[in-house]
């Protein structure tokens, strides 16, 4: 995927001589040609102007647009996919009990296989009791995936294994400007959930876009129930990606590439993050409730976050 990302901060997409600029405050940053693009992310106040626009309608360029803090806005794409009978198909998969149970298996089974990657690297550098008993418990929940017999098992082992993989957390945390006292959202409620929250939503809009081109229907899923404003499909899919997510956002921490000084807390009424879109899977009880204000990462973290991702 060929991205063209625009922070904000006064950036401005426009069109001259057949290329795309990046414009900030008038004064051209960045020029290239519309086949080198695939898509555009707008962040916060990024504007693209009608030229740039219809420019990236007619090259095939999908515009989505996010807020600062990361919360998907929406998107501006050229004519959707024809394939009917990929989305046919699908609604027929999701209403066989059978392949769905499959498929939901599935995704959680490469989930857990994949958290248990990251903790099993940190185990490698510093071998510790928490993250061995996490492990053990993460091997067990996917052997047992297999004798669920019905979504909601495969849910809650999915949910059992999340809570035994963030308990490590704090041992696999190694920057002592941070904490961890578990996951926690809607909104985060620290510096470390706020890192994931912001790269959580940017890999399930992504996943929602890759949908979209695929031609399938974003919000049928069979992990996820098809429930109003959930793009189901596209929550399935990036089950298995969010431990990559995790590892770069740990490592982030780690390198001490975050400060303090990255991360806010938004003013009263300002925290566009409390009934964000669904980002994450269905099960809410392992998300700790903590005394702590919202905290939302700032214009420079987001760059570090963003120069890693891109």
């Amino acid at each position: 995927m060929k991205l063209l990302v625009l922070a904000d901060g006064h950036r401005q997409l426009a069109a001259r001589g057949g290329a795309l600029v990046v414009l900030i405050d008038g004064e051209t940053v960045h020029k290239v040609p519309p086949h080198l693009v695939e898509q555009v992310h707008a962040f916060g106040d990024a504007t693209v102007t009608p030229a740039a626009r219809t420019l990236c309608l007619r090259k095939g360029i999908d515009l989505l647009f996010f807020a600062p803090h990361g919360r998907f806005r929406g998107r501006l794409t050229g004519r959707e996919s024809r394939a009917g009978s990929l989305r046919l198909a699908q609604y027929q998969a999701a209403t066989d009990p059978v392949l769905r149970l499959e498929l939901a298996r599935s995704f959680v089974s490469g989930k857990v296989r994949n958290q248990r990657t990251v903790l099993l690297r940190a185990q490698r550098r510093e071998a510790c009791e928490e993250t061995a008993n996490a492990l053990a418990v993460m091997r067990v929940s996917v052997e047992r995936l297999g004798a669920c017999s019905g979504l909601d098992q495969v849910r809650g082992m999915e949910g059992h294994a999340a809570q035994a993989y963030f308990s490590a957390w704090p041992r696999v945390l190694a920057n002592p400007l941070f904490d961890f006292r578990g996951r926690n959202r809607r909104p985060p409620r620290d510096p470390v959930n706020a890192a994931l929250s912001y790269a959580y939503t940017l890999l399930c809009s992504c996943q929602e876009d890759a949908v979209l081109r695929a031609g399938l229907d974003p919000h049928v899923g069979f992990l996820h129930e098809a429930r109003r404003g959930a793009p189901s499909c596209a929550l399935d899919l990036a089950e298995e990606w969010r431990p990559m997510v995790d590892a770069l956002v740990l490592g982030l921490f780690n390198r001490r590439q975050f400060t303090p000084e990255d991360f806010y807390e938004p003013e009263s009424g300002a925290d566009e993050l409390a009934e964000p879109p669904p980002d994450e899977p269905q099960d809410t009880q392992r998300c700790a409730v903590t005394p702590w204000p919202a905290i939302h990462l700032g214009p420079v973290g987001r760059d570090v976050l963003m120069a890693a991702w891109y």
